[in-house]
């Protein structure tokens, strides 16, 4: 179980009205799944570790599935943030301490033809103590009442079937939201792909000022985050298949050594995960762990910062992944830039996910778009929705369905942004426009207008 799962500890760490919320937003969330409005659970305010009502009460008419973790229409849940072990379960459930009858409130749950679960928020039970509890509860119902017992653990499970409820949960306990483990992180909902290779995609080592061929740069940086913990950086060109590559280092089908699936812990910066890169690198290192934090659309400064943190610690590896953009980071990084000077992955990567389009007609894309995943698949779409032939299409044709995709052309909205394509970057700061108050200046466009058009671009 990694640091970014819910976990039974999560379950015991919580104070007894939280716990008795989480079980009703599981109680609510259950019945959504069943297509059954929540109204029919109800929650006592009462918090009280002492009292004896219930809990969390389900009141539906509908036949809900036995197998679940509601087992009955009607159940009654008693929450209890303490251990509750076979000794106790008399005291819970008979008036007087144990020592007399059935209390009312169980009584006409059973009479009902309803359902009684204990939840613990503190016991992690085997199969074996389970069985124990449950048959001590079946000794005191009636015969033939459904009862259970819910230990730590089995709320963790229940926890995992709700996305809604998790979230809800790992505010409470602070656990991370937005970094997840390893998975498809540049292909999200899509089914993995492999990495494709060909001739024309390399990465430059920047230190070196050498190009390696695919394979042997993921050897590398499997080498140089393992035996020498420094952190790497990937750069390259939006669309280059950056985010792939970084999950390739953990793909064992691909070179040697390949980094442990289980230690990934990735999260893009620009989604604002929480919490921030750098206050979770601390708690990574003051933890002990052993991960390889990877940080997408990561500034050079952020990239800085996080060297420097993940540096006090021999088990957090860092890797960041960037535009190609020439920023100021130490001559000692480890920096490896993605190139393509084939269109043949773009052309690969299309036919695998956009075969609708036609082999001619993927080809002409490829063509158009170089090395650019991205764009390709922009094109792609349009071509699809619109029921058109790339293959008709002239270069200017590409250039239209690329820029506007879903938006009504803009005649000085275009102006605007063929201008500011001319140069590598520009400013907008400064009473007096910056650079772009002269880039729009040849085109005719007012300095307020062209920095509307700018924000529209971005």
């Amino acid at each position: 179980m990694g640091i970014l799962d819910i976990n039974p500890d999560d379950i015991s760490a919580l104070s007894r009205g939280d716990l008795q919320a989480l079980v009703a937003h599981l109680c609510e969330a259950e019945l959504k799944k069943c297509e059954l409005p929540p109204t029919g659970v109800q929650c006592t305010e009462n918090t009280d570790a002492s009292d004896k009502s219930i809990d969390v009460s389900v009141n539906t008419e509908a036949r809900i599935g036995e197998r679940g973790f509601i087992p009955r229409g009607k159940t009654a849940f008693q929450v209890k943030q303490t251990e509750v072990p076979k000794s106790k379960i008399r005291r819970e459930m008979l008036e007087n301490k144990g020592k007399g009858k059935l209390r009312k409130a169980i009584a006409d749950i059973f009479e009902k033809g309803g359902a009684y679960v204990i939840v613990s928020g503190k016991d992690f039970v085997p199969p074996s103590g389970i069985n124990d509890r449950e048959e001590e509860m079946r000794s005191i119902a009636p015969p033939g009442a459904a009862v259970r017992f819910y230990g730590k653990d089995k709320i963790v499970q229940w926890v995992r079937c709700h996305s809604s409820v998790d979230l809800w949960l790992r505010e409470k306990v602070k656990k991370p939201v937005g970094w997840e483990p390893f998975g498809d992180w540049s292909n999200p909902g899509l089914p993995g792909e492999g990495y494709l290779f060909d001739n024309g995609i390399f990465l430059l080592d920047r230190q070196q000022g050498k190009k390696k061929p695919v394979v042997d740069g993921i050897n590398e940086i499997r080498h140089k985050l393992r035996e020498r913990n420094s952190p790497v950086r990937i750069v390259g060109l939006s669309g280059m298949g950056k985010t792939r590559l970084v999950q390739a280092l953990f793909d064992s089908k691909l070179g040697e050594a390949p980094l442990e699936k289980d230690e990934a812990v990735y999260a893009d910066s620009a989604k604002k995960p929480s919490p921030l890169p750098i206050q979770f690198a601390r708690e990574l290192v003051a933890g002990g762990h052993s991960v390889v934090l990877i940080v997408d659309n990561c500034d050079g400064e952020l990239h800085r910062n996080l060297a420097e943190e993940c540096g006090k610690s021999d088990k957090v590896k860092l890797v960041t992944v960037e535009l190609d953009i020439r920023e100021d980071i130490r001559d000692d990084a480890e920096v490896f830039e993605l190139r393509s000077e084939s269109p043949e992955v773009v052309e690969k990567l299309l036919m695998r996910r956009y075969r609708g389009v036609g082999e001619l007609n993927i080809k002409n894309i490829a063509q158009f778009c170089g090395g650019n995943l991205r764009m390709g698949i922009v094109i792609a779409k349009s071509v699809l929705k619109s029921g058109g032939s790339p293959g008709n299409l002239r270069n200017k044709d590409f250039l239209d369905r690329l820029f506007w995709q879903k938006q009504k052309p803009d005649a000085e909205l275009k102006k605007t942004a063929e201008v500011c394509s001319l140069v590598y970057s520009f400013g907008v700061d400064g009473k007096s426009g910056g650079e772009l108050k002269a880039l729009a200046s040849l085109v005719g466009r007012d300095v307020k207008d062209a920095y509307r058009d700018v924000a529209e671009f971005v």
